[in-house]
């Protein structure tokens, strides 16, 4: 009142309801005839009530309305993304196209050829994306659907190049900004969350039916003249070759080109997100027998995990087949925060918000 004046400002908050018995978060003493107090440690997504109460230094009080306020949801925790598998993430690429390279010195795609031999391709929009895994800060999204059909490999240079350009194709379309790039998805992608274990086997031909593809002679799987490759697995590869193949007396090839029905071996939260369409896988694959060895592409064919023929040391040129590319998104979780909004459903898909 005006003889006694104000004491204190009491700050208080309830989670139930204007009625219910509020709680006391600080009382504080008036030094200026106002104040300001910050609510902290509240729960996310949460409305709470908040109040003042005015007390007078004759220890009379009274109490402000209770005002309404929803706190914002906080950042989903890398433990809590690794568990939503399969929900629906917010993605937006900044939209590019690739155009690298064309034609057979690349892709082994024959120039001119009934399936066109340009790799010129503009990013399709509306590209829904799905959580696929979260590892040391890094969340992996993957496409819902596959992406540019007719992509073409073919014989040697196909072989060569081939797990560059998916990559290269998926990072300049499916990419945003420092925070996210896009990648094809790879083998590993989909034996890590499989049962199937192959047992590999590695053949020795002393006349392997002469040819080879180039970039076998940087393979860890293969042995070439008595020299071992030392650089690459068969998702690997930093540079581009235009060599296309040379010729062995020896050659010792690992056996990798195993096939399986995804639904007899992938968990069953992960089936749903790799058996969708035919598209490219970005892993190489090698048979080998006595009278020569054969050279693959991974790919999925209507839930199937296939290997497509693309070279042989008796045969220069494979078909062209034609598949889609399926892109991974690899989105640093230490330059955003992911699920401030949405619940992670198709409708209403995690939101991403740059910190």
């Amino acid at each position: 009142d005006a003889t006694s004046g104000v004491a204190s400002y009491i700050f208080q908050y309830s989670t139930t309801s204007e009625t219910e018995e509020f709680t006391t978060a600080l009382e504080v003493q008036n030094t200026s005839n106002s104040c300001t107090f910050e609510y902290q440690d509240l729960a996310s997504n949460t409305t709470y009530y908040l109040r003042v109460i005015v007390k007078d230094r004759a220890g009379k009080t009274t109490a402000s309305i209770a005002v309404p306020a929803t706190t914002k949801k906080s950042e989903l925790s890398e433990e809590e993304l690794a568990n939503d598998t399969g929900k629906y993430v917010a993605y937006t690429p900044v939209s590019g196209t690739f155009s690298d390279h064309v034609g057979s010195t690349y892709s082994g795609d024959n120039p001119g050829g009934e399936e066109g031999d340009n790799f010129t391709m503009s990013t399709i929009q509306n590209l829904k994306w799905k959580i696929l895994d979260v590892e040391n800060n890094k969340l992996m999204l993957i496409s819902e659907t596959v992406a540019n059909s007719g992509f073409i490999l073919e014989s040697a240079n196909g072989y060569n190049n081939s797990v560059l350009l998916l990559n290269n194709a998926c990072k300049a379309m499916y990419s945003n900004s420092d925070w996210a790039t896009g990648r094809s998805i790879k083998m590993e992608d989909i034996t890590k969350h499989s049962s199937y274990s192959p047992q590999y086997e590695t053949e020795t031909m002393t006349d392997p039916g002469k040819y080879y593809p180039n970039i076998l002679k940087d393979e860890k799987t293969a042995i070439i003249d008595g020299i071992e490759g030392k650089k690459y697995g068969e998702s690997d590869q930093d540079t581009y070759i235009t060599t296309g193949y040379s010729q062995a007396s020896t050659l010792t090839v690992l056996y990798t080109a195993d096939s399986f029905y995804l639904s007899q071996y992938v968990q069953t939260k992960y089936l749903n997100l790799f058996n969708t369409g035919e598209y490219w896988i970005a892993t190489r694959a090698k048979s080998a027998g006595p009278n020569g060895a054969s050279w693959y592409m991974r790919c999925i064919k209507s839930g199937y995990l296939d290997c497509e023929f693309l070279f042989a040391t008796y045969e220069l040129a494979g078909a062209d087949n034609k598949h889609a590319i399926r892109p991974v998104v690899e989105i640093d979780l230490t330059k955003v925060n992911v699920g401030l909004s949405g619940d992670g459903s198709s409708g209403s898909p995690y939101s991403i918000e740059v910190k």
